[in-house]
């Protein structure tokens, strides 16, 4: 059973990531609801690329090169029509 709820606008970004894949290792979230939220925080400069790794990591036992990816793959699906569209370090934490 997937388990819906709200966070309070006022929690840490890093503590709202950190529930986001807490929720997915639980079976609550799946990747479509983790990354793209993590994606946004990040353009947002609320975190950063390192703190969805490590919490990936940490949280969820995921390899680093899978969470570069799937923030690559969701950047490619805003933009299918740009070949050269790619997530990069510099692009996510400087945009």
């Amino acid at each position: 059973m997937k388990v819906i709820f709200d966070m309070p606008e006022t929690l840490d970004p890093k503590v709202t990531m950190e529930l986001l894949f807490t929720a997915w290792k639980n079976d609550a979230l799946d990747k479509w609801g983790v990354y793209p939220v993590c994606l946004e925080m990040i353009r947002a400069k609320e975190i950063t690329r390192k703190d969805v790794i490590k919490a990936a990591k940490r949280i969820c036992g995921i390899h680093p090169g899978v969470v570069e990816m799937r923030l690559n793959d969701l950047v490619k699906m805003e933009s299918p029509w740009d070949p050269k569209a790619e997530y990069t370090r510099n692009k996510l934490e400087v945009a």
